[in-house]
């Protein structure tokens, strides 16, 4: 972990509160979720609504880009997933 964080997240970098706001955010989403999930069985929505009021109001902005972007990105392939034809993976 300490190594990807190094090369992902290098001190003075461009935007690295952001960056290392975004680590936050993913780190605690999967704990929490996880937790949620094996304990009491629920699946929360939108773990970014909840830390979005933690930025500053540059940082909004570049979080819902940020977001836009992920959600084209899982759309496109959710989509191209669905598209193909079905392969036995495991042969």
């Amino acid at each position: 972990m300490a190594d990807s964080l190094g090369v992902w997240l290098p001190l003075r970098c461009k935007d690295y509160d952001l960056k290392l706001f975004h680590f936050s955010m993913v780190a605690w989403a999967l704990w929490t979720n996880r937790n949620k999930m094996m304990i009491e069985k629920i699946f929360p929505t939108s773990p970014i609504d909840k830390w979005r009021i933690l930025l500053r109001e540059d940082d909004k902005g570049k979080l819902e880009v940020t977001r836009e972007r992920l959600k084209m990105w899982v759309s496109n392939f959710v989509e191209f997933r669905r598209s193909r034809p079905p392969v036995d993976e495991f042969v």
